[in-house]
């Protein structure tokens, strides 16, 4: 009984489903009609809340599978601008986790500064001219073999100066406040030879200050001028003045002439302009005893006037010796210190001193030394080591 009577019943719903769908029915197929906008909310879904404030969004829970109502909240995971350390100044104008924001300055342009704001950059440049026109030129030292100025305008207000790079056997440390060129060649060179003077006693000097094959190195002296004394440092030479010139007569002369037949001993020029001290020694002697030596002087400009003073010695006692004070000219035929008394013997040198003094003008000319023999056909000499200086 009760079997039958759920049958019933489950044949009842189904002849009132079939009744409902064939009355919707339009030929063989069924029609669907789309539910209306009007009025209708997000909550007629089943499985979203309703009642959603302004400003608020769904958002999806995964743990019921369900759309809520949510405030869009604010990103925590900001982080901070940072700025390398130190600067002058930061970009940044305000950096806080606190707020998640992060805010930069502006960038404006100063005196003398342009800002080109470009697509992908920013471009800073400076608007200054130089109009510098104080620049000094750099000058290089004359004379030197090169200089380390490259460019040197006042033109461009620019000065560039030259690398320096080492050659061979230069080595260049480029230090904080110098640059130290020194070689780099080191001196392996043992066949030194000691320098030999080529006078070794004691009376006598050498330039040589240190000389050794130990050290394969040789010094030498320099030169200094005493008193009277002149240096001229030539190229290939150092010549040897003396202020007021010693001059000597290195060979022996010899006449047996008398008379007017004068024998030149000295020529002795003259500065212009000047008033001329010439001093000095004859040193003669005679083969013949009683036979003397006679000297004499002149002029070669007459309008250069002077006189020449001689003192002969008579003999080797403690006779007074002759003086002689002649006038100077230029008269061919001289007259000399007619000396004709000698009690020397024979060869034995004795010493005739003299004195001239010429006054010159312009053109100085000569003074002319001579000497001949007391008698003719007997032999007097000059000796060598005669001598004169002069001044100026």
């Amino acid at each position: 009984m009760i079997k039958t009577s759920t049958l019933a019943v489950i044949l009842g719903v189904m002849v009132l489903s079939v009744l409902v769908f064939a009355d919707e029915a339009d030929g063989a197929g069924l029609v669907w009609r789309a539910v209306s906008k009007l009025n209708s909310l997000v909550s007629d879904l089943g499985d979203v809340a309703g009642g959603c404030s302004n400003g608020q969004t769904l958002s999806f829970q995964s743990s019921n599978s369900t759309f809520i109502c949510s405030t869009a909240g604010v990103d925590t995971d900001t982080t901070n601008v940072s700025t390398i350390s130190p600067s002058n100044a930061t970009l940044v104008a305000d950096n806080t986790t606190s707020t998640n924001n992060v805010r930069m300055k502006n960038i404006s342009a100063g005196t003398g500064i342009q800002i080109d704001n470009g697509t992908n950059s920013v471009i800073i440049k400076s608007t200054v001219t130089d109009t510098d026109t104080n620049t000094t030129v750099l000058s290089s030292i004359s004379n030197t073999n090169a200089t380390l100025i490259a460019d040197n305008s006042t033109s461009t207000n620019n000065v560039r100066l030259k690398g320096i790079s080492a050659g061979t056997g230069i080595q260049i440390d480029n230090g904080t406040n110098s640059v130290i060129i020194k070689s780099t060649i080191v001196d392996t060179d043992t066949g030194f030879t000691t320098i030999a003077s080529e006078i070794a006693t004691s009376n006598n000097a050498t330039l040589v200050a240190n000389n050794s094959t130990v050290t394969n190195r040789a010094s030498i002296k320099t030169l200094s001028a005493g008193a009277g004394i002149t240096l001229t440092n030539n190229t290939g030479s150092v010549q040897i003045n003396a202020t007021n010139p010693y001059y000597t007569l290195d060979t022996d002369m010899s006449v047996t002439t008398s008379g007017s037949a004068l024998t030149q001993i000295f020529r002795v020029p003259l500065s212009a302009d000047k008033a001329n001290f010439i001093s000095g020694t004859i040193l003669t002697t005679t083969q013949i005893i009683g036979i003397g030596t006679q000297v004499t002087a002149n002029i070669t400009q007459a309008t250069s006037t002077g006189t020449c003073w001689f003192l002969t010695p008579t003999t080797t006692g403690t006779t007074i010796p002759t003086t002689d004070i002649m006038a100077l000219n230029t008269t061919s035929s001289l007259t000399d210190t007619a000396e004709t008394t000698s009690g020397f013997d024979a060869n034995v040198v004795k010493g005739i001193q003299f004195q001239c003094s010429v006054s010159t003008g312009s053109t100085a000319g000569d003074l002319r030394l001579f000497f001949q023999s007391e008698t003719e056909g007997s032999t007097v000499t000059i000796k060598n080591g005669t001598y004169y200086i002069k001044s100026p």
